[in-house]
Formats: structure tokens, C-alpha cells, sequence
């Protein structure tokens, strides 16, 4: 006879060895006893397993794999491709530091850990709006002269001279005050005093 570890039911070994070959595709596997569901502890498992000659390391993935796909909104698997390991779902973001790829992943949104920032703010600082959003704030409180080339949105700072301007990234002719651009500049010193009465300042 063979009597179970957590609930303490006793079965013939052949029939306990029947049923946990028989319960392999059905994790976990339960006492059989009428009115018992009591789950087999590892100490079970790994006695008949040894008997059955069944490996208890694929067992032990089998039997994880089978509670993550049951509880799925609560667990999940660690991002990295094949590991193995599982981590607990969080409302917010939390760090959790894999044991054995020493990823580091937010149990909030399940993407890299994202030091600082809530899920919502990470996930809008990859897009193109949080970039061009934090470039519009910076030249709105930089107190340097500094604006986009109209042409290819390069960054130019203007030191002093006139206010025709040449982008160094595509070469476009800048006014400098519309930022109206032209491709020559004899066109450009045109539009300047025609429409702002000269190529400086007036001061």
C-alpha cells in the first residue's frame, strides 16, 4: 500500500502508479478518494515518478506550464525566449529581477523595467509624439537661439550675423525670422528685405 503525503489516503502502489501516469496530461493531479481533491505534494510526486521512471525535471515544466496557462491574468513567463522562469502580475509597475537571465522586467506592462516612470509615461516615451512633445518643451525653455531647420527638423543655433541661414545637414537658405527657406541665397537675402526690411535685426 501506498499512502499519500498530503491528504492521507492509502492506495495499492500499482493502481497510485496507474493513475499518475494517467494524470500526466492533466495537471495537477489530485486524490482520487471520493470527496478529496487533495493535491499530490512534491514528495509524491517524486517517489511514484521515480518509480514510473518518469523524469521529474520535465515534470516539474509540465506542471508549471500547465498552472500558467490556468492562471494567466495572475502569472506570467519571464520575457526572454525558453527561460523557464515565472513571475507574479502586479497592478502597478514592480521590478522583478530574473534569477536565472537577470532580466529586469515591469510585472505592470511586462516590458523592460522602466526605472523612474509609471507603464504609461514608458510607454509613450518610445513613441515619435513623446519626442517631438520633450523637443518643443526644451526649445520653448532653452534661452539659446536655437530652432528646426523647416527642410529636415535638424537643430540649428544661431549665434550672431545675419538672419539668412544655411542648414549644414541638407543646405537649404533659412529666414531665419518666418523660417521660410529657399534653395539659393541670392532668394533668400531677397525675401529678407523684402519682407522684413533687411537681412539684421532692427534693433
Amino acid at each position: 500500500m501506498y499512502r499519500l503525503e498530503a491528504c492521507g489516503h492509502s492506495y495499492c502502489k500499482e493502481c497510485v502508479q496507474f493513475q499518475f501516469q494517467a494524470d500526466l496530461n492533466s495537471l495537477p493531479v489530485c486524490c482520487s478518494s471520493e470527496d478529496c481533491e487533495e493535491k499530490w505534494v512534491l514528495k509524491d510526486i517524486t517517489k511514484i515518478a521515480d518509480k514510473t521512471n518518469t523524469q521529474v525535471d520535465l515534470l516539474v515544466e509540465k506542471a508549471t506550464s500547465s498552472f500558467v496557462a490556468k492562471n494567466q491574468i495572475a502569472y506570467k513567463y519571464c520575457t526572454t525566449p525558453d527561460c523557464p522562469i515565472i513571475y507574479r502580475v502586479s497592478e502597478k509597475e514592480n521590478l522583478f529581477t530574473c534569477p536565472q537571465c537577470e532580466i529586469r522586467i515591469c510585472t505592470g506592462c511586462h516590458k523592460q523595467y522602466h526605472d523612474g516612470l509609471s507603464c504609461e509615461q514608458a510607454k509613450l516615451a518610445g513613441t515619435k509624439q513623446a519626442d517631438d512633445k520633450s523637443l518643443e518643451l526644451f526649445l520653448q525653455e532653452c534661452k539659446l537661439d536655437i530652432k528646426k531647420c523647416p527642410k529636415c527638423s535638424t537643430l540649428i543655433e544661431k549665434i550672431d550675423g545675419c538672419n539668412r541661414v544655411t542648414c549644414k545637414a541638407c543646405t537649404t537658405n533659412i529666414c531665419w525670422v518666418c523660417l521660410n527657406h529657399y534653395p539659393t541665397a541670392g532668394d533668400c537675402y531677397d525675401h529678407l528685405y523684402q519682407e522684413h526690411g533687411g537681412c539684421f535685426d532692427l534693433t
